[in-house]
C-alpha cells in the first residue's frame, strides 16, 4: 500500500511494566498521514494528524511536526538530531537493551488498559545527539519536562507486525 508505507512520525512516550510485562506507553504519537492516524486509533492508540517537515542542514536532520487539531494552545515539536557512532546490537542485561527489547504497546481507554503485541526484529541502534525546544517538547506530554535529555538513540526504519488490541484489565467505576 505506497501511500500508508511511508510516512514522518513523532512519538512521546515512556517505559513500563504491567504484571512483570515490559512495554510501552505512548503518551502521543504524531503522524503526516490521516490513514495510518485513523487505523492506530481504531487500535486504541494516541495518534494525531501532524503537518511535519524534515530536512537535511549540516549533517543534522531538522524535524519539525505540528498537530492540526483546534486547541487553546499550540502543540508541537522542533528540534533536530544526527547520528554520532555506528550501529550495534544491544547487550543483554544493558539499559540499551531494555529500553529496544519491548514486545508489547500499553494505554489506557475509558479506565481499562489495553495491551497491543508487536513483533519486529532486534534494534539496532546508534548514539545520537539531539537538540529542541523544551517548550515545544512539553507542549506533547501531560506535564513538564525537567532537566535535559541524557540518553538518544539513532534507529533505522524497522518494520513492525501489529496484533489487534485485547482488554487486560477493567477498573471498576465508584458510583
Amino acid at each position: 500500500m505506497p501511500y500508508i508505507h511511508k510516512f514522518l512520525e513523532l512519538n512521546v512516550r515512556t517505559y513500563v511494566k504491567y504484571k512483570n510485562i515490559p512495554g510501552i506507553y505512548f503518551f502521543s504519537l504524531d503522524a503526516a498521514k490521516i490513514l495510518p492516524v485513523l487505523g492506530a486509533r481504531l487500535g486504541a492508540l494516541p495518534y494525531y494528524k501532524a503537518k511535519m517537515k524534515e530536512s537535511d542542514i549540516n549533517g543534522w536532520t531538522e524535524y519539525y511536526s505540528r498537530r492540526q487539531i483546534k486547541t487553546d494552545e499550540e502543540t508541537y515539536f522542533k528540534g533536530r538530531y544526527k547520528q554520532i557512532s555506528k550501529p550495534e546490537f544491544p547487550a543483554s542485561g544493558t539499559l540499551d537493551y531494555w529500553l529496544f527489547e519491548r514486545y508489547y504497546l500499553f494505554n489506557t481507554v475509558n479506565g481499562n488498559i489495553i495491551r497491543v503485541g508487536i513483533h519486529h526484529l532486534p534494534w539496532k541502534p546508534a548514539k545520537a545527539a539531539v537538540t529542541y525546544e523544551k517548550d515545544a517538547l512539553n507542549s506533547l506530554l501531560p506535564g513538564t519536562l525537567q532537566g535535559e535529555t541524557v540518553k538518544a538513540h539513532y534507529v533505522e526504519v524497522l518494520d513492525v507486525i501489529f496484533w489487534l488490541p485485547e482488554l487486560i484489565k477493567v477498573h471498576k467505576k465508584d458510583s
